[in-house]
């Protein structure tokens, strides 16, 4: 575990897919997440001690934490 990305740091990033992407064009600011290593594949999450961890569905690499906020 990484520590987690922040809600600043996740409204701060571009798609890392070829071309990137700014979220600006259209389709608004949705991000979803891919595994680099089985982009076609879908992703799993878990969720411990207030933070979500997301990995390839296909071969468990992981992807990236996410810290919950605290309420």
């Amino acid at each position: 575990m990484s520590g987690g990305l922040t809600r600043k740091q996740l409204d701060a990033m571009t798609c890392g897919g070829p071309g990137g992407c700014d979220h600006t064009a259209g389709g608004g600011h949705e991000m979803y997440f891919h595994a680099r290593c089985h982009m076609e594949a879908g992703t799993e999450a878990s969720y411990k001690d207030g933070v979500i961890t997301m990995s390839c569905a296909q071969c468990g690499l992981f992807i990236a934490d996410i810290k919950v906020a605290e309420s």
